[in-house]
Protein backbone atom coordinates (compact mmCIF):
# COMPACT_ATOMS: atom_id res chain seq x y z
CA UNK A 1 0.00 0.00 0.00
CA UNK A 2 1.12 3.57 -0.64
CA UNK A 3 2.35 5.43 2.40
CA UNK A 4 0.21 8.21 3.79
CA UNK A 5 1.37 11.81 3.80
CA UNK A 6 0.81 11.66 7.55
CA UNK A 7 -1.08 14.96 7.73
CA UNK A 8 -2.77 13.97 10.97
CA UNK A 9 0.22 12.33 12.62
CA UNK A 10 2.34 13.95 15.31
CA UNK A 11 4.22 17.22 14.68
CA UNK A 12 6.84 15.34 12.64
CA UNK A 13 6.18 12.58 10.14
CA UNK A 14 7.95 9.22 10.25
CA UNK A 15 10.43 10.33 7.61
CA UNK A 16 11.38 13.44 9.55
CA UNK A 17 9.50 15.98 7.44
CA UNK A 18 7.71 18.68 9.52
CA UNK A 19 3.95 18.42 9.68
CA UNK A 20 3.55 22.01 8.47
CA UNK A 21 5.39 21.17 5.29
CA UNK A 22 3.25 18.11 4.70
CA UNK A 23 0.15 20.29 4.90
CA UNK A 24 1.77 22.59 2.34
CA UNK A 25 2.54 19.57 0.19
CA UNK A 26 -1.09 18.49 0.25
CA UNK A 27 -2.04 21.92 -1.09
CA UNK A 28 0.61 21.67 -3.80
CA UNK A 29 -0.69 18.26 -4.77
CA UNK A 30 -4.19 19.70 -5.06
CA UNK A 31 -2.80 22.46 -7.26
CA UNK A 32 -1.16 19.88 -9.51
CA UNK A 33 -4.58 19.27 -11.00
CA UNK A 34 -5.36 22.94 -11.44
CA UNK A 35 -4.70 25.37 -14.30
CA UNK A 36 -1.90 26.88 -12.21
CA UNK A 37 -0.04 23.58 -12.34
CA UNK A 38 -0.71 23.20 -16.04
CA UNK A 39 0.78 26.65 -16.64
CA UNK A 40 3.99 25.72 -14.86
CA UNK A 41 3.65 27.91 -11.75
CA UNK A 42 5.33 25.47 -9.38
CA UNK A 43 8.60 27.06 -8.29
CA UNK A 44 11.93 25.20 -7.98
CA UNK A 45 11.74 25.76 -4.22
CA UNK A 46 8.37 24.01 -3.98
CA UNK A 47 9.58 21.16 -6.16
CA UNK A 48 12.64 20.82 -3.91
CA UNK A 49 10.32 20.27 -0.95
CA UNK A 50 8.34 17.67 -2.89
CA UNK A 51 11.63 15.97 -3.77
CA UNK A 52 12.61 15.86 -0.09
CA UNK A 53 9.38 14.06 0.76
CA UNK A 54 9.85 11.73 -2.23
CA UNK A 55 13.38 10.88 -1.15
CA UNK A 56 11.95 10.15 2.29
CA UNK A 57 9.85 7.40 0.73
CA UNK A 58 6.45 9.07 0.39
CA UNK A 59 4.67 7.38 -2.54
CA UNK A 60 2.36 10.33 -3.27
CA UNK A 61 5.25 12.78 -3.36
CA UNK A 62 7.24 10.41 -5.59
CA UNK A 63 4.35 10.34 -8.05
CA UNK A 64 4.04 14.13 -8.17
CA UNK A 65 7.77 14.59 -8.49
CA UNK A 66 7.54 12.35 -11.55
CA UNK A 67 4.79 14.62 -12.93
CA UNK A 68 6.90 17.73 -12.31
CA UNK A 69 9.81 16.15 -14.19
CA UNK A 70 7.51 15.07 -17.01
CA UNK A 71 5.77 18.40 -17.56
CA UNK A 72 8.69 20.67 -16.64
CA UNK A 73 6.89 22.21 -13.68
CA UNK A 74 9.40 24.06 -11.54
CA UNK A 75 12.17 21.75 -12.72
CA UNK A 76 13.87 20.84 -16.00
CA UNK A 77 12.14 18.07 -17.94
CA UNK A 78 13.83 14.72 -17.44
CA UNK A 79 11.72 11.80 -18.63
CA UNK A 80 14.02 8.94 -17.51
CA UNK A 81 14.24 10.55 -14.05
CA UNK A 82 10.46 11.00 -14.02
CA UNK A 83 9.99 7.33 -14.82
CA UNK A 84 12.29 6.40 -11.95
CA UNK A 85 10.07 8.24 -9.48
CA UNK A 86 6.87 6.88 -10.99
CA UNK A 87 8.33 3.39 -10.61
CA UNK A 88 9.28 3.97 -6.96
CA UNK A 89 5.75 5.15 -6.22
CA UNK A 90 4.14 2.34 -8.21
CA UNK A 91 6.21 -0.25 -6.35
CA UNK A 92 4.54 0.97 -3.16
CA UNK A 93 1.10 0.35 -4.64
CA UNK A 94 0.18 3.94 -5.54
CA UNK A 95 -2.45 3.45 -8.26
CA UNK A 96 -1.91 6.71 -10.16
CA UNK A 97 1.79 5.91 -10.41
CA UNK A 98 1.05 2.38 -11.63
CA UNK A 99 -0.98 3.96 -14.42
CA UNK A 100 1.91 6.32 -15.22
CA UNK A 101 4.44 3.48 -15.34
CA UNK A 102 2.19 1.51 -17.67
CA UNK A 103 1.65 4.56 -19.88
CA UNK A 104 5.41 5.18 -20.03
CA UNK A 105 6.02 1.61 -21.17
CA UNK A 106 3.18 1.81 -23.67
CA UNK A 107 4.46 5.04 -25.23
CA UNK A 108 8.19 4.51 -24.68
CA UNK A 109 8.42 7.65 -22.54
CA UNK A 110 11.55 7.73 -20.41
CA UNK A 111 11.93 3.97 -20.82
CA UNK A 112 12.10 1.60 -23.82
CA UNK A 113 8.66 0.75 -25.21
CA UNK A 114 7.43 -2.58 -23.87
CA UNK A 115 3.80 -3.63 -24.31
CA UNK A 116 4.05 -6.57 -21.93
CA UNK A 117 5.29 -4.34 -19.11
CA UNK A 118 2.66 -1.78 -20.06
CA UNK A 119 -0.08 -4.39 -19.74
CA UNK A 120 1.31 -5.58 -16.43
CA UNK A 121 1.28 -2.14 -14.80
CA UNK A 122 -1.91 -0.93 -16.44
CA UNK A 123 -3.71 -4.04 -15.18
CA UNK A 124 -2.52 -3.24 -11.67
CA UNK A 125 -3.87 0.29 -12.04
CA UNK A 126 -7.13 -0.98 -13.53
CA UNK A 127 -7.60 -3.34 -10.61
CA UNK A 128 -7.04 -0.32 -8.40
CA UNK A 129 -9.95 1.44 -10.12
CA UNK A 130 -8.17 3.58 -12.74
CA UNK A 131 -10.55 4.04 -15.70
CA UNK A 132 -7.89 5.46 -18.04
CA UNK A 133 -5.77 2.35 -17.48
CA UNK A 134 -8.73 0.21 -18.57
CA UNK A 135 -9.13 2.29 -21.72
CA UNK A 136 -5.45 2.09 -22.67
CA UNK A 137 -5.50 -1.67 -22.11
CA UNK A 138 -8.37 -1.85 -24.58
CA UNK A 139 -6.34 0.17 -27.07
CA UNK A 140 -3.24 -2.03 -26.66
CA UNK A 141 -5.20 -5.23 -27.26
CA UNK A 142 -7.11 -3.70 -30.18
CA UNK A 143 -3.87 -2.71 -31.90
CA UNK A 144 -2.40 -6.11 -31.14
CA UNK A 145 -5.40 -7.91 -32.66
CA UNK A 146 -5.04 -5.92 -35.89
CA UNK A 147 -1.33 -6.76 -36.13
CA UNK A 148 -1.95 -10.43 -35.38
CA UNK A 149 -4.57 -10.69 -38.11
CA UNK A 150 -2.22 -9.13 -40.67
CA UNK A 151 0.55 -11.55 -39.69
CA UNK A 152 -1.64 -14.65 -39.73
CA UNK A 153 -1.27 -17.09 -42.64
CA UNK A 154 -4.28 -17.25 -44.93
CA UNK A 155 -5.06 -20.23 -47.16
CA UNK A 156 -7.91 -20.95 -49.59
CA UNK A 157 -9.56 -22.85 -46.75
CA UNK A 158 -9.25 -19.84 -44.48
CA UNK A 159 -6.89 -18.79 -41.70
CA UNK A 160 -4.76 -21.56 -40.20
CA UNK A 161 -5.19 -19.97 -36.76
CA UNK A 162 -6.85 -16.88 -35.37
CA UNK A 163 -4.69 -15.52 -32.52
CA UNK A 164 -6.30 -12.09 -32.83
CA UNK A 165 -9.64 -13.39 -31.51
CA UNK A 166 -8.35 -13.51 -27.92
CA UNK A 167 -6.89 -10.00 -28.24
CA UNK A 168 -10.18 -8.68 -29.62
CA UNK A 169 -12.04 -10.16 -26.68
CA UNK A 170 -9.57 -8.62 -24.23
CA UNK A 171 -9.88 -5.25 -25.96
CA UNK A 172 -13.68 -5.45 -25.81
CA UNK A 173 -13.62 -6.38 -22.12
CA UNK A 174 -11.40 -3.45 -21.14
CA UNK A 175 -13.29 -0.92 -23.27
CA UNK A 176 -16.53 -2.28 -21.82
CA UNK A 177 -15.26 -1.88 -18.24
CA UNK A 178 -14.01 1.64 -18.98
CA UNK A 179 -17.35 2.54 -20.57
CA UNK A 180 -19.21 1.21 -17.53
CA UNK A 181 -16.98 3.42 -15.39
CA UNK A 182 -18.06 6.49 -17.36
CA UNK A 183 -15.60 6.84 -20.24
CA UNK A 184 -17.42 8.20 -23.29
CA UNK A 185 -14.31 7.65 -25.41
CA UNK A 186 -14.35 3.97 -24.48
CA UNK A 187 -17.99 3.75 -25.63
CA UNK A 188 -16.97 4.94 -29.09
CA UNK A 189 -14.05 2.50 -29.26
CA UNK A 190 -16.33 -0.30 -28.09
CA UNK A 191 -18.80 0.29 -30.91
CA UNK A 192 -16.02 0.44 -33.48
CA UNK A 193 -14.43 -2.76 -32.21
CA UNK A 194 -17.76 -4.61 -32.06
CA UNK A 195 -18.21 -3.97 -35.77
CA UNK A 196 -15.26 -6.28 -36.45
CA UNK A 197 -16.28 -9.05 -34.04
CA UNK A 198 -18.69 -11.96 -34.30
CA UNK A 199 -21.76 -12.15 -32.10
CA UNK A 200 -20.26 -15.15 -30.28
CA UNK A 201 -16.99 -13.34 -29.55
CA UNK A 202 -18.86 -10.30 -28.23
CA UNK A 203 -20.88 -12.58 -25.96
CA UNK A 204 -17.68 -14.14 -24.60
CA UNK A 205 -16.13 -10.70 -23.98
CA UNK A 206 -19.29 -9.48 -22.26
CA UNK A 207 -19.18 -12.53 -20.03
CA UNK A 208 -15.56 -11.75 -19.16
CA UNK A 209 -16.62 -8.21 -18.29
CA UNK A 210 -19.44 -9.35 -16.02
CA UNK A 211 -17.13 -11.75 -14.18
CA UNK A 212 -14.28 -9.27 -13.78
CA UNK A 213 -13.66 -8.07 -10.24
CA UNK A 214 -10.91 -5.74 -9.04
CA UNK A 215 -8.34 -7.74 -7.10
CA UNK A 216 -5.08 -5.77 -6.91
CA UNK A 217 -3.62 -8.01 -4.21
CA UNK A 218 -3.92 -11.16 -6.34
CA UNK A 219 -2.57 -9.33 -9.37
CA UNK A 220 0.38 -8.00 -7.37
CA UNK A 221 1.17 -11.57 -6.31
CA UNK A 222 1.04 -12.64 -9.94
CA UNK A 223 3.40 -9.80 -10.86
CA UNK A 224 5.85 -10.83 -8.15
CA UNK A 225 5.86 -14.45 -9.30
CA UNK A 226 6.47 -13.35 -12.87
CA UNK A 227 9.31 -11.06 -11.77
CA UNK A 228 10.91 -14.00 -9.97
CA UNK A 229 10.60 -16.20 -13.05
CA UNK A 230 7.90 -18.44 -11.62
CA UNK A 231 5.02 -17.37 -13.84
CA UNK A 232 4.74 -16.25 -17.43
CA UNK A 233 2.53 -13.21 -17.86
CA UNK A 234 -0.03 -13.90 -20.55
Amino acid sequence: MARSLGLFDSMTSTNGVPLGFLRLLSILIFLCGSPAFAEGKLTPEKVAKIRKAAEGGDAQAQHYLGKCLTYEMGVKKDLPEAFKWFQKSADQGYVSAQYRVGKCYQAGTGVPKNDEQAILWLELAAHGGDTEAMEILGYIYAVRSTAQKKESEYTPEGYISKPWIYSQREAYMWFNLAAAAGSTHAVKNLKKLAGNMSTDDIAVAQNWSSRWKPDPAALQEKRTKRKNGGLRWK
